[in-house]
């Protein structure tokens, strides 16, 4: 437990802009509790600096506490990527977990109702509680969802759990991250038990088709690629056999489908289950895409996929690394265009983002930031100040500045 001066940056759930100067509560060598004026998503990014040795990093909230206290939200943050030791402090050997001072508490999936009985650390028991919403994989969901504190469950008997011998804990070390499931109970409004899914099982919107795939993994640094077969596949997923060792939460992006000499964009996905099928050497996989793509033969068109990211190095300090996606909309000889693109950094007055299209230095465009299907949102005139190119893309960088609509002279 240690207050260290920080600075945090990133956008609230009223999707503004925010940079506030405020102090560590706990920290760990992957993550840190803080606490914040403004209220985030679960599950988003933000760009912490430690204002003590001026090193930055950016950090996923892997939970959030959605009532204020005097003002001011707690959130739990996981490292993502430093740009190198924030803390300066030399942490102990990492405890074993019989050395682990933990308590016991149900989490409830929000979607879904499932609920799991974890373990979680005294020392953090003080701020998670009531209100407090947790980023968390769902196997019945199959998709990383937010968990609430639920109370004890009453439609299991107390001499069928699990012994607190037997219960795991949080991995040692992993400060908030996602708890680890101990115990399952069906859905409070499901008549039957609830059974794990099998390889042969079909969610609903899915389809029996083999398709030709590729993943691209990032592996220490590395980019991997996988050219497999789908089993199934629906607008936002596919599952699939492969060689390949995944592990579950990992990011990736899919081709889907894929043919050799193709232009298709990668999507961003998020491996949300894996299988070994008995008698195999190969994996199951099973992969949920951040944005529909578009299946001949499964459903209607998706919109266009989002343009592939790319890892930066080192900022300029005014602009802060954070992803978003963003719609730019043109006038291209008197016709309207739109432009999905994804952000790279951005700052109080403008943004860099990467896109497929081309653009003139001073181009007048109007843009909405961050962008999400089927929103309401009025766009911001902005102007374009330069484009860079990206070294092996095809895709261009673009700078531009909001709330400018004249060209530069």
């Amino acid at each position: 437990m240690l207050a260290l001066p920080i600075r945090v940056r990133g956008m609230s759930t009223e999707n503004k802009f925010f940079d506030e100067s405020t102090q560590t509560i706990l920290i760990s060598q992957h993550g840190c509790m803080t606490r914040i004026k403004n209220l985030v998503e679960l599950d988003s990014e933000v760009h912490v600096v430690s204002t003590k040795n001026d090193v930055a990093g950016t950090f996923s909230v892997v939970w959030v506490n959605t009532t204020d206290r005097e003002g001011f939200y707690h959130l739990g943050l996981q490292l993502l990527q430093a740009e190198g030791d924030m803390w300066g402090i030399r942490f102990p050997a990492t405890p074993s977990a019989e050395d682990e001072s933990s308590a016991h508490a149900w989490l409830e999936c929000t979607r879904c109702q499932r609920r799991h009985l974890a373990s979680v650390p005294l020392s953090e028991m003080e701020f998670l509680g009531r209100g407090v919403l947790v980023a968390r994989a769902c196997d019945k969901c199959k998709a990383t969802t937010p968990w609430a504190f639920a109370e004890e469950d009453q439609t299991t008997p107390a001499t069928s759990l699990p012994e607190a011998s037997h219960v795991a804990p949080l991995p040692p070390g992993v400060l908030l991250s996602a708890f680890e499931p101990v115990y399952e109970t069906p859905s409070a409004t499901s008549n039957s038990p609830e059974r794990r899914r099998g390889p042969n099982d079909r969610g609903k919107g899915r389809a029996p088709i083999k398709l030709r795939i590729k993943i691209i993994r990032d592996i220490y640094g590395t980019a991997i690629e996988d050219v497999c077969d789908t089993i199934n596949v629906s607008r936002n997923g596919a599952c699939f056999l492969t060689s390949h060792n995944y592990y579950l939460g990992e990011t990736v992006k899919a081709i889907l489908p894929y043919e050799e000499g193709g232009v298709n964009l990668p999507v961003l996905g998020k491996v949300v289950r894996k299988d070994q099928p008995k008698g195999s050497i190969d994996h199951l996989v099973a992969v949920q895409m951040e944005q529909a793509v578009y299946l001949p033969g499964v459903e209607e068109p998706a919109a266009p996929a989002p343009v592939e990211k790319k890892r930066v190095e080192k900022r300029d300090r005014s602009r802060v690394p954070l992803k978003f996606p963003i719609k730019v909309i043109r006038q291209i000889q008197g016709k309207t265009v739109e432009d999905l693109g994804e952000t790279i950094n951005i700052s109080r007055t403008g943004a860099y983002f990467q896109t497929p299209q081309s653009y003139d230095a001073g181009e007048t465009v109007q843009v909405i930031m961050p962008y999400k299907p089927g929103d309401v949102a009025i766009p911001v005139p902005a102007r374009v100040v330069r484009q860079d190119p990206m070294k092996g893309s095809v895709n261009h960088a673009v700078a531009i500045r909001m709330g400018e609509t004249e060209r530069s002279k």
